[in-house]
C-alpha cells in the first residue's frame, strides 16, 4: 500500500528530528506523501511516532 510505505518513510526520517526545516530527509518524505494524497493527519501521526511522541500508535476503534 502506497500510504503505508510513505508513512514508514516519514517515521524513519523523523527519528533524526521532527522539524522538517532542519531535516531534509523528513521534508522530502513529507513532500512525497502530500503529492500522493496522504491525509495531513496521517503525516502528523507518522512524524509523532518516528520522533517518539506518538507512543505505540494504538487506538481503539468502535464499530457500530
Amino acid at each position: 500500500d502506497l500510504f503505508t510505505r510513505l508513512s514508514r518513510e516519514i517515521i524513519v526520517a523523523a527519528r533524526d528530528g521532527a522539524d522538517p526545516a532542519g531535516n531534509f530527509q523528513l521534508r522530502t518524505a513529507i513532500s512525497k506523501a502530500k503529492a500522493a494524497g496522504v491525509p495531513a493527519g496521517n503525516i502528523e501521526r507518522a512524524i509523532a511516532k518516528g520522533s517518539g511522541q506518538g507512543g505505540d500508535g494504538a487506538q481503539l476503534v468502535r464499530f457500530a
